[in-house]
């Protein structure tokens, strides 16, 4: 296995360091295996570091591969609150306490998942509590974290104009009913979940729209099982979280489709040596069974821009139920159909996807390829850069999610 480099929530320049504006990417020609390793699935860990800072004693989180910078954004928030994080190579260990009111503003960095998961902990904090992001996660759609917290009585003042963060938010959670939207993301659900390790009291919860990515709230509800969280049956009720002394967390399942990708752009195999199992591929496993006719990714929405653009050098098809896609990073439905332009490669899109053309070759792009500062962007852009070559902005937002990825580009 490659030895990678140690990424360190200490070292280097806090949350996003864009240094460079723009990188540029040669075409080449890749040997006939190349070997990845994954980071280690941010949805895993950002939940396991939650309910291991509210259990006690010591959790010891092992993985392989280099997190991701929305990990160590909820390292940022918890150590904030007070939390013990100790960094070892290919581990995190944990020691459990009692949240404080942090001294600061709560920094999410780019890490939608951090604050929706780290804003209904902080209501049962007496005090009021400032939680902020990145430029990209303060533009982001915001309203359903605020309306759920809303409805469970909890202050919440929030900035007006485009920018969604940051917000001051003042609890308890005094209702005891909450309605929680969970039509455009699940991660509002999962906070509401996790909150239970700290309610004082039990609250029925009504959950409204039709549900997406119900894998990630699942994952919630058994890692939370796992630990001692009575069953959800439409109500949270108050418990304490007893972790395992040891937790292995699986590899980022949703970045095995941009292995796929440079698989198919290269005609070699990618080898994956931490594949995660099936069980915790979370929906979003692909194989070339699902890469052509209508695909459905209602519960997979990371993967729409890798996928289709896989889809564009095959056999083409379509991508449906995927509207949740608008409110991620970028809007990924519109701005995949745009980054794809620009290799010339021709995709329309549809009110709930993308309609795609197949047997298409990439072309060199005429200027500057935009990715939004969305790291699945970028990332998509990169690898089908190899094949023709082209300049990326936002050079550094692959960290978000696959510190390691230009070193698993860059192979001979």
């Amino acid at each position: 296995m490659k030895a990678l480099k140690k990424w360190s929530a200490s070292s280097g320049k806090s949350y996003r360091a864009n240094d460079e504006k723009t990188l540029k990417v040669d075409s080449r020609i890749y040997s006939s295996t190349v070997e990845w390793i994954l980071p280690p699935s941010k949805s895993h860990l950002i939940r396991w570091l939650v309910l291991a800072s509210c259990s006690n004693g010591q959790t010891r989180l092992e993985f392989t591969g280099i997190p991701g910078e929305d990990a160590f954004s909820m390292v940022r928030c918890l150590r904030a609150l007070g939390i013990n994080i100790a960094e070892e190579e290919g581990a995190w260990v944990v020691t459990g306490g009692t949240f404080k009111r942090p001294v600061s503003v709560l920094h999410c960095g780019n890490s939608a998942t951090t604050l929706r998961l780290v804003a209904p902990l902080v209501t049962q904090i007496d005090a009021p509590v400032m939680i902020d992001g990145d430029e990209n996660l303060r533009s982001r759609d915001h309203s359903a974290l605020v309306e759920m917290l809303r409805s469970a009585g909890v202050e919440v003042e929030q900035g007006s104009g485009p920018e969604q963060l940051p917000l001051k938010i003042r609890g308890p959670m005094s209702e005891k009913r909450v309605t929680v939207d969970i039509s455009k993301s699940s991660q509002p659900f999962s906070g509401l979940l996790l909150s239970s390790l700290l309610i004082e009291h039990g609250i029925d919860v009504e959950c409204t729209g039709e549900g997406v990515s119900s894998g990630y709230s699942d994952l919630t509800k058994d890692l939370a099982a796992r630990c001692g969280m009575p069953a959800f049956d439409g109500r949270i009720v108050p418990w304490r979280a007893k972790t395992p002394e040891v937790v292995d967390i699986p590899s980022e399942a949703s970045l095995l489709v941009m292995s796929k990708l440079l698989s198919t752009c290269h005609d070699i195999d990618v080898l994956c040596s931490n594949k995660p199992s099936e069980e915790d591929s979370l929906g979003n496993g692909i194989n070339d069974q699902n890469v052509e006719g209508a695909v459905s990714i209602k519960d997979s929405i990371d993967i729409i821009t890798p996928l289709a653009a896989i889809m564009c050098l095959k056999n083409g098809g379509e991508i449906k139920n995927a509207e949740h896609g608008r409110y991620k990073e970028s809007n990924r439905i519109a701005k995949t159909v745009e980054m794809l332009a620009a290799f010339g490669l021709k995709v329309m899109e549809t009110d709930d996807g993308l309609l795609i053309s197949g047997e298409q070759s990439p072309k060199a792009p005429e200027g500057i390829i935009r990715c939004h500062d969305d790291h699945r962007l970028f990332m998509c852009a990169a690898i089908l850069a190899t094949t023709v070559g082209a300049e990326l902005d936002c050079p550094q937002s692959f960290k978000a999610s696959f510190p390691a990825f230009l070193e698993m580009l860059n192979q001979p």
